[in-house]
């Protein structure tokens, strides 16, 4: 370090400098003697004075002051090879130079000596001559910078900036140029900035890292800062810039191929509907998979209590619930994207102990914006237009009308169905009428002719290209005394399914006070609400794409065509009149209160208390009306065929209105944080310690209620169904929708206390050797009664070697980075959705009251377990951060192995003790993978920046313990199956053998006499196909910038995951012939169809009659089943089989071009024309294309089978700042 020209004028500044050097000298005086005998090692020649300087700063940790215009710091000196005491080899670089080392603790002060001082000069300018230019200087994250040097062009007035980034710089008047200035700023690991100084009151400079320091940033773990030069743990980070904000939906897709280790899956195209976020795989099987979320050093909490289903590869869920809480949003879905200002993903022990029972799926923490000291306040405006591509029949593999027709065609010609099971609809209506001889057979021929031709296009009616935007406005400033930061922004987002759509509403303010020098408080107040519109009972993504295009949506008139939904509950239908007579509405909204104190104590201690409050309330609704097809089934007829008086009016269970599905949830939680830290620096040691308690509360109050009656064209008024009905007897009886489960209502209330403490403390030695140890440990109402496991510590350990910083390295300049890191500890995790007391339920409806006594019913929901614990994650981490070429070529190396034991799993019991199962802590899971970033600066100069970055992430699992036995076939097949050996998503199917000669497919399954396990375990006759989730998955971020314009690209690839393909064979066609209304697979143009054709395909025949079941092995019993009854059966049509077969499994690998995004700023002398700071216009394509497995043939590989995939966005965006 040191002051160029001086601080003031030359004749004071002589002054000034001695007050200095006493300063130093005094405050140093307890240093002197253990810094005198330190040595430092010359390897050199011939150098620089800045270079030896610089070694003696790396060396020792002392920093080197003196003036420009005393000292030449680029003068060459020879030296010889050797170790020098610190003040010899300062008099050997400056002998016969008058000047003398004064070593001041951790200084050393170069000055002239007395005699050789130059007379002082009357300073001839008058005080009325001069002036003084005040500013404040900071980073790019808002952060005072201490040590910049401010100074004039071709002047000799210098200032350095305190620790409050502030600086006055006096100056002449008589160097003013047309009333100007140059102002220049200079420090070391930042790019220097020239400004004209123009008369401001307040100058506000903001310095960005240069090339040498990106790769250096401090790591926010949400209880501190740590420099990432001390870091021992395993963690990334990503800057708002670098997210790409247009043509997302949520934060998690966001993240997607942007940093490693985190693996994001979208599971539906449709808006609003949550992804799933993995951190290093899995590390819990039957709790909550997500990462801990944190926003300003608060852990969020899910909008909805957690429930352990989880979607299946098939995009099915056992719980409605859980099906209404994906268009919720996920724990984040309020934040808005505009006001992040960085995230830090913690990933092993080391970054992660120190919040304990919350951080085995890893902690994701977000930093929001603040404000920033300025001379007035910055006001930015932020929209976007967007639009997305609609879905359409080129790219599906989906029958045509002609070849729809073909099937109908075959499916008579072969006698696969006689005339008396024929419906009267598309071809067969056709012939129907032409074997009732009311048309000619040239007439049938004709109309065959046109209905081949008819395509009806379901895309185009079900589907639109929506136009949606978004805006944004945000304010910031502040001076000495704080900063403050507000924003406003609004979300408009329509799906391309027509009644999919989100709005969104998000406010924040942030104030942050700075009372006294010691004491400051911050502020955070956020709120949000949205609402998001989906789909019930019906799907149109699954109409489109299972619906044959024979089948007209308007008659010639224009009135809807009404068909019977064959194959369903056999009433009319339309899909236009279902989709406008049901719906799901849901609206969330939510408040968030940060309040931090900040308190600095005597002897290097920071008190710190932090309280959050935050409440979330969300209402879904879900509708039938009564002129939908679901309620005509419920009613026993369609809708005005019966008039009261009439018997099936007075048998039907539901005479009038629909129904109406609620739920409600309202969750309120509270944190309370005080803590003690020690930051202190001597020499070159550096400690820092942290210590605290924490007071964490999160409660659910939630209900959910079905009711029958609803008419929403009435004013939503609700007619009750009558209590009882006639019977066809002319008796009366019950009405069954209040006897089995029709009208229900259900409480859930749930209530997690956690009490903790926590303690983290690290030491660095020179910047070279660093180790830190954290722990925490936590009692909580969820845990079990032994006390032995109240408090019990999570906790971790690291090191860290700069290699870089040793004082061998001193003289290269290639290597200017690199850190080896290694980490042990634990990671834990509380199950939420499972405690340790005994939970009994009341059932709805009657079934409340036994019928025989009239004594209140009470059923057992789960069982006790007082010694249910937390889950822990014994964890192994090593780490490599490099940088090399003034970090030109930077980036980061990790292996992990991580052991879960104690997961708690299901366990089968005497049902005598009131339930089959019971929650136990015996599960065990092991990961293991690798982490990689490696970025690039291929070009940095004025006019061109081009920055390439790559991530990838390897994770394998195995599971290593014996779970669950006895699970039904189909739950073998959809990935949610955890077998002892094998990984979490791993999935069986059926295998396949080959078509016989009549086209029916066999497979490979062998008895209970072959194999005795058949008989209790469906993975013994099924054969293992791989797991759901990817080995690998990269991303590859590239940004260029030319001058005014830039362009972003983000690739991510997904390898080694297999999924099943949709059925080929739909249910209503497995056991009979394929109906008229369902459309059919491309695939079955090739299909077998006669004698033979089993030798070069193995697509089977349409099923017949002569179709042979085949026995499954019993004894496997199930009380549900995803599939509608599948899975339980003794016996199965091969025709289901084969959908389920290895001839049905592919490749889900792919790789997908995420974004493509260019902007133009416009030149600064336009925007100020415009009263405008700066203007930038922007153009992004999201999703534009990808490459995935040509079995998939327009199907999304990464969402759910059967799921709509998602859409390519294009996106208009304009940014303003004022």
């Amino acid at each position: 370090m040191h002051f160029e020209n001086g601080p003031i004028s030359r004749s004071k500044g002589r002054l000034l400098s001695t007050i200095v050097y006493t300063f130093l000298l005094l405050g140093g005086v307890f240093f002197v003697n253990s810094s005198n005998s330190q040595t430092v090692k010359i390897a050199a020649s011939k150098t620089t004075l800045k270079n030896i300087f610089d070694i003696v700063e790396k060396q020792t940790g002392i920093m080197t002051m003196y003036s420009d215009d005393e000292l030449n710091p680029n003068q060459l000196v020879q030296l010889p090879t050797r170790d020098f005491p610190i003040l010899e080899l300062y008099k050997f670089i400056l002998k016969g130079k008058k000047m003398t080392p004064i070593l001041n603790g951790k200084y050393m002060v170069i000055k002239l000596n007395p005699k050789t001082k130059q007379p002082e000069v009357k300073d001839t300018n008058p005080v009325s001559d001069r002036d003084v230019i005040k500013g404040a200087i900071v980073d790019e994250r808002g952060l005072p910078l201490e040590g910049v040097t401010v100074r004039l062009k071709d002047n000799a007035f210098v200032a350095i900036t305190d620790s409050l980034g502030k600086f006055q710089l006096t100056y002449l008047k008589t160097k003013l140029v047309n009333n100007e200035l140059v102002v220049q700023m200079f420090k070391i690991g930042k790019e220097p900035v020239y400004l004209v100084y123009s008369g401001q009151e307040q100058l506000f400079i903001k310095m960005k890292d240069n090339t040498s320091s990106l790769e250096e940033v401090v790591v926010n773990t949400g209880y501190q800062k740590i420099d990432k030069r001390d870091y021992t743990g395993s963690a990334s980070r990503i800057e708002a810039k670098d997210l790409n904000i247009n043509g997302t939906q949520t934060l998690e897709q966001m993240l997607q191929g942007k940093l490693p280790g985190v693996q994001v899956v979208n599971n539906s195209g449709e808006v609003g509907t949550r992804q799933q976020v993995r951190v290093r795989g899995t590390s819990t099987l039957l709790g909550s998979q997500e990462p801990v979320w944190v926003v300003d050093g608060i852990i969020q909490e899910d909008p909805l209590p957690f429930k352990a289903s989880q979607l299946n590869q098939f995009g099915k869920d056992q719980s409605s619930m859980e099906q209404m809480k994906n268009y919720v949003g996920s724990t984040i879905a309020w934040l808005n994207p505009y006001d992040i200002d960085n995230i830090t993903v913690l990933k092993d022990a080391a970054a992660t102990a120190i919040y304990g029972v919350k951080a085995a799926n890893g902690v994701i923490v977000i930093t929001t914006k603040k404000g920033k000291p300025a001379n007035r306040a910055s006001v930015s405006y932020n929209n976007s237009f967007s639009t997305q591509s609609k879905l359409n029949y080129d790219k599906m593999n989906l029958m045509n009308s002609k070849e729809r027709v073909d099937i109908s065609r075959e499916v008579w010609e072969r006698g696969l169905i006689s005339s008396s099971s024929m419906n009267y609809i598309g071809y067969q209506k056709l012939l129907i009428d032409y074997l009732a001889n009311k048309t000619s057979y040239e007439e049938f021929n004709e109309k065959v002719k046109q209905l081949e031709t008819v395509n009806e296009d379901w895309f185009d009616l079900l589907y639109q290209n929506p136009l949606n935007q978004t805006h944004n406005i945000s304010i910031s400033g502040g001076g000495a005394s704080g900063t403050y930061y507000a924003s406003l922004g609004y979300n408009n987002q329509k799906g391309t399914a027509r009644g999919n759509g989100r709005d969104g509403y998000q406010g924040s303010i942030n104030i942050n006070t700075i009372l006294t020098p010691k004491l400051s408080i911050s502020t955070r107040l956020s709120g949000s609400y949205s609402k998001t519109t989906g789909f019930y009972s019906v799907d149109p993504y699954t109409y489109a794409t299972t619906t044959s295009r024979i089948i007209p949506a308007y008659n010639n008139d224009g009135s809807l065509f009404y068909y019977n939904d064959i194959g369903g509950n056999g009433y009319l239908f339309n899909m236009l009149n279902e989709l406008n007579n049901t719906g799901n509405e849901n609206t969330l909204s939510n408040i968030n209160l940060n309040v931090g104190l900040n308190y600095k104590l005597p002897f290097g201690l920071k008190y710190d208390m932090v309280f959050g409050a935050g409440i979330s309330s969300s209402h879904q609704e879900s509708y039938a009306s009564e002129y939908s097809n679901k309620i005509a089934a419920t009613r026993g007829y369609e809708y005005g065929a019966y008039k009261p008086d009439d018997p099936l009016y007075k048998q039907s269970k539901l005479p009038n209105g629909g129904l109406l599905n609620i739920s409600e949830s309202r969750n309120t939680n509270y944190t309370f944080r005080n803590s003690l830290s020690y930051n202190k620096n001597i020499q070159k040691h550096s400690f820092n310690v942290l210590g605290g308690v924490e007071f964490r509360s999160n409660i659910y109050k939630g209900n959910a209620n079905t009711t029958y009656g609803y008419m929403p064209d009435r004013g939503k008024v609700i007619v009750m169904p009558p209590p009882t009905i006639t019977t066809s007897t002319g008796d009366l009886a019950e009405n069954l929708l209040y006897t089995t489960g029709g009208v229900s209502a259900s409480i859930t209330d749930r209530k997690s206390n956690y009490f903790s403490y926590y303690l983290s403390s690290g030491y660095s030695f020179d910047r070279r050797y660093s180790f830190s140890i954290s722990a925490r440990g936590d009692a909580s109402n969820r845990f079990g009664q032994d006390k032995r496991n109240r408090f019990t510590p999570i906790w971790a350990i690291g090191g860290r070697w700069n290699l870089a910083e040793e004082h061998f390295m001193d003289n290269q300049n290639v290597l200017n980075s690199f850190g080896l890191r290694m980490s042990y500890g634990f990671q834990g995790n509380v199950a939420e959705n499972y405690g340790p007391d005994l939970i009994a339920q009341i059932p709805s409806g009657t079934a409340a009251i036994n019928n025989l006594t009239g004594e209140k019913v009470l059923t057992i929901k789960s069982l006790p377990y007082a010694d249910l614990r937390k889950e822990k994650t014994q964890s192994i981490n090593v780490g490599l951060d490099f940088g090399f070429l003034k970090s030109r070529f930077f980036g980061t190396i990790d292996y992990y192995w991580k052991n879960a034991k104690d997961l708690i799993v299901i366990k089968d019991v005497p049902y005598e003790n009131g339930s089959a199962q019971i929650p136990v802590n015996s599960g065990t899971l092991t990961n293991k993978g690798l982490d990689l970033t490696f970025n690039v600066v291929a070009i940095q100069n004025k006019n061109v920046n081009w920055t390439i970055g790559i991530n990838l992430s390897r994770n394998f699992n195995k599971i290593t313990s014996a779970l669950k036995s006895n699970p039904t076939w189909i739950t073998a097949t959809s990935g949610t199956y955890n077998v002892d050996g094998y990984p979490v998503s791993g999935f069986w199917v059926f295998d396949f053998k080959g078509l016989d000669s009549a086209g029916h497919p066999t497979f490979n399954i062998p008895t209970v006499t072959e194999n005795v396990n058949a008989k209790t375990d469906a993975t013994a006759y099924m054969k293992y196909a791989g797991k759901l989730n990817p080995d690998f998955n990269t991303g590859l971020n590239t940004s260029f910038r030319y001058k005014q314009f830039s362009f972003m690209t983000n690739l991510y690839i997904s390898l080694g995951g297999k999924k099943i393909l949709t059925n080929l064979y739909d249910v209503s066609t497995i056991k009979s012939p394929p109906n008229e209304i369902t459309n059919m697979s491309k695939d079955l143009v090739n299909r077998w169809r006669r004698p033979g054709d089993e030798s070069h395909t193995n697509i089977p025949s349409l099923p017949d009659a002569t179709v042979k079941y085949i026995d499954i092995p019993t004894g496997i019993v199930s009380a549900s089943s995803d599939l509608s009854g599948f899975g339980q059966a003794a016996s199965e049509s091969p025709y289901t089989l084969y959908n389920y077969s290895n001839q049905r499994v592919v490749n889900a690998s792919y790789m997908r071009v995420n974004s493509m995004t260019m902007n133009y700023s416009l030149p600064s002398e336009l925007s100020r024309k415009l009263l405008c700071k700066s203007i930038q216009l922007g153009y992004s394509v999201s999703n534009p294309f990808r490459i995935v497995s040509k079995d998939y043939k327009g199907v999304d590989p990464e969402v759910a089978s059967g799921n709509q995939p998602l859409p390519v966005t294009h996106v208009f965006t304009m940014n303003v700042n004022f």
